[in-house]
């Protein structure tokens, strides 16, 4: 088998907490390999540096209100050339066995060397989102520059089978060079732990996400109204988002740790995210973990680890008379809850663990390099 040695692992921030877990899986994985480790922000360009080139590029959509900077500022034409300038200037001082970067932001490839992408989403993606607002699509230079992306790795690891659907179908992958190896969760469950099954007589509902609007926030407002004519004693938390709900028995948290959120968990009889755009959702699997029944909508990735009536339900985006039934019904069956998160829990072991993920991800990069000639 070909010794590893060297590696470039590039990042932008923390993506959620799965930056740190994909690269400590890649150094458990390849003992053998050290990580040079790059972020967009921190060692290729500024912020400030990047808004600039943003509103440059985009600056007549931003201005008219079709687009938002924060939203479009990384996907440039300026990031996409200083990238690779660096990515060619680390590779003339420094011999790579491969290059490996998450999200499909931006294209850290260098020619002649094996490039491995690991992603939640596509921007075709977005499309499919009943609720995406068609103004804040990047258009087809975008979607050039993205192809590039796909087009000049050696393998495209994705988060869910959606995903893998769209480099297929919008970017026309091979099938062959793309993988669904899932992801894990961030509160890290532990795999015997014992639940307070009480807690699913207790009628508390969570709700965790810091983009309220996005999340579906206003529709679980809406449908918890409902809730409490049927279960006046039932209660919401709400951890992430600072808002002013103007519904009884809502209790607004706010911002936590993410040390924190698995008490919250542990508190609540079900979760409940009724999201309009989710590119994945670990947070689902984070309850799935602490063996919650699950509440999400039939969008993205969302399909892959939740199935009707076994470990939760799915309802349509919006569609808060059916949110609030199957509350209500869960609410009102303790059992119920119990079941549905015994076998989200299964789900969780079965494919969602950070691990397996690494596991997955690091058994393709080798045999890919197994297959490559030695370049040292």
């Amino acid at each position: 088998m070909k010794s590893i040695k060297n590696a470039a692992f590039i990042k932008v921030d923390e993506f959620s907490h799965v930056n740190g877990n994909i690269l400590s899986q890649l150094r458990l994985h390849c003992p053998e390999c050290d990580f040079k480790v790059v972020d967009l922000f921190r060692d290729v360009v500024s912020k400030k540096t990047a808004a600039f080139y943003g509103l440059l590029e985009y600056w007549n959509d931003i201005l008219l209100f079709r687009k938002s900077l924060g939203s479009s500022f990384i996907n440039t034409q300026y990031i996409f050339r200083k990238v690779k300038e660096h990515m060619k200037s680390l590779s003339e001082k420094q011999v790579f066995d491969f290059t490996f970067q998450t999200q499909s932001l931006f294209d850290a490839s260098i020619p002649g060397i094996p490039h491995f992408v690991y992603t939640d989403h596509t921007h075709k993606e977005n499309l499919r989102y009943p609720s995406y607002d068609r103004r804040l699509f990047l258009g087809e230079k975008w979607i050039r520059m993205e192809k590039e992306i796909y087009r000049n790795a050696s393998r495209v690891f994705t988060m869910s089978s959606n995903i893998s659907r769209s480099l297929i179908d919008d970017y026309s992958c091979d099938g062959e060079k793309v993988s669904c190896v899932y992801c894990g969760s961030n509160i890290g469950a532990d795999r015997d732990f014992v639940i307070d099954e009480s807690r699913f007589s207790g009628k508390n509902i969570l709700f965790v996400g810091i983009e309220w609007e996005r999340k579906g926030g206003p529709v679980l407002i809406d449908a918890f109204r409902k809730v409490l004519k049927a279960h006046p004693d039932a209660t919401l938390t709400v951890v992430g988002s600072d808002i002013s709900p103007e519904v009884p028995s809502c209790r607004v948290v706010g911002k936590v740790a993410i040390e924190e959120v698995k008490k919250y968990f542990s508190q609540a009889a079900l979760f409940c995210m009724p999201t309009n755009i989710e590119p994945f959702g670990i947070v689902f699997i984070e309850a799935m973990s602490m063996k919650l029944p699950v509440i999400g909508t039939s969008i993205g990735a969302i399909p892959d680890f939740i199935t009707n009536g076994v470990n939760g339900y799915m309802v349509e985006p919006g569609n808060s008379e059916k949110l609030a039934d199957h509350l209500i019904e869960l609410l009102g069956d303790p059992s119920k809850c119990k079941r549905f998160g015994e076998a989200g829990y299964r789900v969780f072991l079965e494919k969602y663990s950070w691990d397996k993920t690494g596991q997955r991800i690091s058994d393709n990069i080798r045999q890919f390099l197994n297959q490559e000639p030695d370049r040292h």
